[in-house]
């Protein structure tokens, strides 16, 4: 009794695999794999799937909701992800829709905005040629033409990311990998 106290509790708990494809992609690659990945060749990076892009963006935090996940509210899912990559132009076309708890929701234009940044930081620097479109779910929203169009307007976008109020709120929506907000880079469409 007394070696099972040292130990702890419960010194062999049950481990349960995780749900996440991604996930499971990271665990499976060996420590210099992960460690050399912003060293690989444009040539072999594999395309962005649905899957992790959902992987990417579930976590962040509602800004009226801030204990609360995106993915935990519904206002993101996996079927609301599609991702196309250009066979013949390069480019790959990433769409969001996302569902707010509310048809009055006012902070739709900056939930939007979170997506946009988060993914224009974890995609775009392993691929240059992305294009993100973000919109909210058709009949969703009491507003919903008018927030698709900020969201998906390039100098509306960039002139909010520039906002150190902004930023600070951006970054309280986390997690993003940095301390850094990005802009909304030239090589973007």
């Amino acid at each position: 009794m007394a070696a099972a106290a040292a130990l702890g509790d419960n010194s062999n708990p049950l481990v349960y695999s995780s749900d996440s494809e991604c996930e499971d992609l990271l665990g499976s690659l060996s420590l210099g794999e992960i460690e050399n990945w912003d060293k690989v060749e444009e040539s072999e990076v594999d395309p962005i799937t649905p899957v992790e892009v959902f992987e990417i963006i579930r976590r962040l935090r509602d800004p009226e909701h801030p204990t609360l996940s995106l993915e935990q509210l519904r206002v993101v899912t996996p079927e609301q992800i599609q991702v196309t990559n250009g066979v013949t132009d390069g480019i790959t076309r990433i769409d969001v829709e996302f569902t707010p708890t509310i048809p009055t929701c006012s902070v739709a234009t900056l939930i939007g905005l979170t997506i946009r940044t988060k993914l224009q930081k974890c995609v775009c620097g392993a691929n240059g040629n992305v294009k993100i479109n973000v919109n909210i779910k058709e009949g969703t929203h009491d507003q919903e033409e008018q927030v698709n169009k900020q969201l998906n307007d390039k100098e509306r976008c960039q002139a909010a990311i520039e906002n150190p109020n902004l930023q600070k709120v951006l970054l309280q929506s986390g997690p993003f990998p940095s301390t850094e907000v990005p802009s909304c880079s030239s090589h973007l469409l």
